[in-house]
């Protein structure tokens, strides 16, 4: 699926994201992550921002890098399947 913007309620909070919603941005509505992912020797900062179950994926690892992907797995009888998978425009 591919959207110009989403609203999604996340940590008791009703938050709008687009393309254009920056790292910084996010961490500003939402805190500091639960988890940071996909880190590597030219991302040192990592590209994934984790709050609860939902993956926040951005282009780089820069406070102005841009959004491009929000991800959510759910479990069922102990195995992880995809249950969205948004992509920004």
């Amino acid at each position: 699926m591919e959207v110009k913007s989403i609203e999604l309620q996340l940590k008791d909070k009703l938050i709008s994201l687009s393309a254009a919603t920056t790292r910084a941005d996010l961490i500003a509505m939402l805190g500091e992550p639960d988890e940071v992912e996909g880190a590597s020797d030219t991302a040192k900062n990592g590209t994934v921002l984790v709050y609860v179950d939902a993956e926040f994926h951005f282009l780089g690892d820069a406070a102005t890098d841009k959004l491009a992907l929000i991800y959510q797995e759910m479990e069922i009888g102990g195995e992880r399947y995809p249950e969205y998978s948004i992509k920004l425009k």
